[in-house]
């Protein structure tokens, strides 16, 4: 897993998420929604002021790459070179994802997909 900073790399996991499928590269949003923030969550609790602000950053920065114990060195070369390319282009990838990315916790509920890598896999 990686960590990213949108005020250093220019995305946020999501967009990159994103960005790298675009590269054929699969990745996961770890702790994505996290469980306060559910769907399932607010209707139980009714209330989606929970402030737990390390685990909102936690959902809001880690991205998984991919990992196993057959990966080769020539696809951790794609990786590094698909990373360093969206890092290159990350205002562009910014503008084009953007739509995609909820805004707010309470958008996230609006799209119909907690999770970005149901895109991929329903």
């Amino acid at each position: 897993c990686v960590s990213v900073d949108p005020n250093i790399y220019g995305l946020t996991n999501r967009e990159l998420y994103y960005a790298l499928i675009q590269e054929n590269i699969i990745s996961r949003c770890y702790f994505f929604p996290p469980v306060h923030r559910t769907e399932y969550y607010y209707k139980m609790t009714k209330s989606n002021n929970i402030n737990l602000p390390i685990t909102d950053q936690a959902a809001l920065s880690t991205l998984a790459l991919p990992f196993s114990s057959e990966i080769n060195f020539k696809e951790i070369d794609n990786i590094v070179f698909a990373l360093k390319k969206c890092y290159s282009f990350s205002k562009e990838i910014k503008k084009v994802v953007s739509s995609k990315v909820p805004k707010t916790w309470q958008d996230l509920y609006q799209d119909g997909s907690e999770d970005p890598y149901d895109d991929i896999v329903l």
